[in-house]
């Protein structure tokens, strides 16, 4: 069967987390009323939900996290846990990781505001290899490329979000999925930049010393992270993309003046170095 690939050049809206109580959320809701605002997850690694929220939906300003939020994870399996407030999250105090197949509902309260979600953790779905590769593409132009090689079982439909991390910063994201595709499908081609900006890039590096945020370097650590998402995360992920039109992400919160979404996923890591722009 012919081979399916997906090329990932357009970062999409980020599965993110705020990282403290001033987190900059960037998603563009309509102007409302004060939303709670809830972003939730369980995986192989642990339980994380963040609970805030902000006044004006357009403005893209600090939002501030709630401590006294009641914050609830159970799981079809019989797992329940009220979670507790640290650092910025509503965490574990058990240090529970999420199981494949279980379907957790995620529960939070505060005030006369109260919302429910449910998600179903998918099977992680491994990186066999990946191959740093160039790219022709028209007039001698060569992008960098990362080839990441898939365990994906064609009997399913798979949703998956990717990331790209230096040092902890995000550099990169995509979804997709393999729905509706003619198996097998099992590589993400995932474009970097072109040869001739990398090169300008690092001689600027080398003569100033100077690194911008937004450009890979030659030898720097990189993380990349593959999470196998639920159909809901999916939807949620894609119709995201759609808030430059105006239109909010469609959330799998259940509840009134909530926004935001809550995922199950299996998360499977690599991490590799920038090569060199003559390999």
């Amino acid at each position: 069967m012919k081979k399916q690939i997906i090329s990932l050049f357009a970062a999409t809206a980020s599965l993110l987390f705020a990282a403290s109580c001033t987190k900059t959320l960037d998603l563009d809701y309509d102007e409302i009323e004060p939303l709670l605002v809830v972003q939730g997850n369980v995986s192989n690694y642990g339980m994380k939900v963040f609970v805030g929220h902000h006044s004006n939906m357009r403005d893209t300003v600090n939002k501030d996290c709630y401590t006294d939020a009641e914050v609830s994870i159970a799981g079809d399996d019989g797992f329940s846990e009220k979670l507790e407030y640290a650092d910025g999250y509503y965490v574990s105090p058990s240090n529970a990781k999420g199981v494949e197949g279980v379907t957790y509902t995620l529960h939070v309260k505060r005030g006369n505001k109260e919302c429910y979600a449910e998600s179903t953790m998918p099977t992680t779905v491994a990186i066999d290899s990946f191959k740093w590769d160039w790219l022709p593409i028209i007039n001698d132009i060569e992008i960098r490329v990362l080839n990441i090689y898939l365990n994906d079982d064609p009997d399913v439909d798979n949703y998956y979000f990717l990331e790209m991390l230096r040092d902890g910063d995000i550099m990169k994201n995509a979804v997709a999925s393999d729905f509706g595709l003619e198996p097998p499908f099992n590589y993400f081609n995932w474009g970097i930049s072109s040869r001739n900006h990398l090169e300008d890039e690092e001689k600027e590096r080398q003569k100033t010393g100077k690194r911008k945020k937004d450009i890979l370097y030659v030898g720097d650590g990189i993380s990349i992270r593959l999470r196998s998402i639920d159909w809901n995360a999916f939807h949620y992920l894609t119709t995201a993309e759609e808030n430059e039109k105006g239109i909010n992400p469609e959330t799998n919160l259940k509840g009134e003046n909530c926004v935001g979404y809550f995922s199950a996923y299996g998360e499977y890591r690599i991490n590799t170095t920038f090569p060199s722009l003559d390999e």
